[in-house]
């Protein structure tokens, strides 16, 4: 999803990422009011080497949870944020995370956990703030066709995406990491009891 950056663990013996990264704040997930489960087929290109990974996200409450899928379903890592704290997990051997786990997270809330789920925009370009950041986003036809953020990430949502659901294809790119994620959503469905 998102963001899904947890791509980069299955290269993370060759991946680099200097000791003085910090991970981003995140808001807690029960700011966002939908809760939702989600299986996503990741490829992209993280600089200049091709990933694959599917993952399984899922948000109830303040609790939102991925986990990394391989070759016939394997698990090959999980990462769970309950409010703020996050706590990551790696299944295969000695794999380190080359960046922080929160930056998995973050693209997950970029592309699943931004605006109002229940709001419909109209068309034209719309700002607000969102978990401490500036976003716009590009609303048609009762669907957000692009969303960027202030730190110059952009998520593009193939035919548009309508307010609670993800489309089929999303493209989220990341200059400043090195990194184009094509997000393929294979599945979708909101949980009971979750908003309005």
């Amino acid at each position: 999803m998102k963001a899904c950056v947890a791509l980069l663990l299955l290269v993370a013996s060759c991946a680099t990422v200097p000791p003085a990264v910090q991970a981003p704040a995140l808001a807690a997930p029960a700011q966002y009011p939908l809760d939702f489960s989600t299986r996503q087929s990741l490829s992209g290109d993280y600089d200049g080497r091709a990933l694959a990974v599917d993952c399984v996200v899922e948000k109830v409450g303040d609790r939102l949870t991925v986990i990394g899928l391989g070759p016939q379903g394997v698990r090959v890592f999980s990462v769970v944020q309950t409010g703020t704290a996050i706590d990551a997990q790696m299944y295969l051997g000695d794999q380190r995370w080359p960046f922080p786990p929160a930056f998995l997270l973050q693209d997950v809330h970029r592309l699943l956990l931004t605006g109002d789920p229940h709001m419909v925009q109209p068309d034209g370009l719309h700002r607000f703030r969102s978990h401490s950041m500036w976003v716009e986003e590009l609303w048609s036809d009762g669907r957000v066709m692009r969303r960027e953020f202030e730190d110059g990430v952009v998520v593009e949502f193939e035919g548009g995406a309508r307010a609670g659901a993800p489309p089929r294809h999303s493209r989220l790119t990341h200059g400043g990491r090195g990194y184009i994620l094509d997000v393929v959503a294979l599945t979708f469905q909101t949980l009971e009891n979750s908003g309005p």
